[in-house]
């Protein structure tokens, strides 16, 4: 991280390296978004299966390649897959709580649903971006 003074303040700016794994990770959690919907659309339409298990469907294949692109594209991590899994599950476990969390505190407070559902979701992100970061693919050093 890059840092400059001013006037007796500091600022911090991200470095290049921190910056492009930020946008690394947006797309691949766009394209694993894009994936998963897909496989509901196909266990629904074409397998014939419940929403409710095309859903989890979805999950599933979403949890597993996003679990996959974070750790080859974003990250560049070789953590071993027996800690890596379940912690990832973890953190997307975390995340799902906090976008729940955040949705319902911003519905009950009268903000719109769609604006409500866009910071839940920008909520989901940060937290599994930083937790990501810190505890599924922290660099060992």
């Amino acid at each position: 991280m890059a840092e400059f003074r001013w006037e007796g303040s500091t600022l911090f700016l991200p470095s290049r390296h921190d910056v492009q794994m930020v946008l690394r990770y947006g797309a691949a959690g766009a394209l694993n978004s894009l994936l998963g919907f897909c496989v509901v659309v196909v266990c629904l339409t074409m397998l014939g299966l419940s929403p409710l298990a095309s859903n989890a469907s979805g999950f599933l294949v979403g949890y597993l390649s996003g679990y996959a692109l974070h750790r080859r594209f974003t990250f560049r991590s070789a953590v071993p897959h027996r800690r890596g899994l379940p912690t990832y599950l973890i953190v997307v476990a975390v995340g799902y709580v906090v976008n729940v969390l955040v949705l319902f505190l911003l519905l009950d407070r009268g903000i719109s649903g769609l604006l409500a559902q866009a910071l839940a979701i920008a909520a989901y992100v940060l937290v599994t971006f930083s937790m990501s970061r810190t505890f599924v693919y922290r660099m060992e050093e």
